[in-house]
């Protein structure tokens, strides 16, 4: 199945809960490649004109979330395990590692609901612990 989507992303910090919420809302690509769920958009990065390719692979364990373009890096999320990785930017490079407490995937008829809460530690200091909602719907 290949379909377009509506796609919201919602990120905050568990402390400051709703307030600070950074709030998503693109079209994209779906698709599924054996059981695992495929999103695919692009974005462009406040007072930037540069495209920003994202791709996020979802299966029942784990979440991939990849940017590609002028912001580079690949985050995992697994449900009590770390991944390490680089976030690559015009201005540097950064240590992070995401510590994944909660992970849930929720397929509804008409699209996916995704609840992660991690650690995010920035070259080895908390960051804080941060939740990210997804939900999808297909575009009628």
């Amino acid at each position: 199945m290949n379909s377009d989507i509506n796609i919201k992303i919602k990120g905050f910090s568990k402390e400051e809960g709703d307030r600070d919420a950074q709030v998503t809302l693109v079209r994209g690509k779906y698709e599924t490649e054996e059981e695992v769920h495929c999103i695919s958009y692009e974005e462009t990065e406040p007072g930037s004109e540069t495209v920003i390719k994202n791709l996020i692979r979802i299966d029942k364990n784990r979440m991939y979330h990849e940017k590609e373009g002028e912001i580079k890096t690949t985050l995992c999320f697994e449900e009590g395990k770390d991944h390490e990785t680089e976030y690559v930017t015009p201005f540097g490079v950064l240590k992070l590692m995401a510590k994944t407490n909660s992970y849930k995937l929720t397929e509804e008829d008409n699209g996916l609901k995704v609840f992660i809460e991690y650690e995010l530690l920035l070259n080895d200091g908390s960051a804080g612990i941060r939740i990210i909602e997804i939900e999808t719907e297909e575009v009628q």
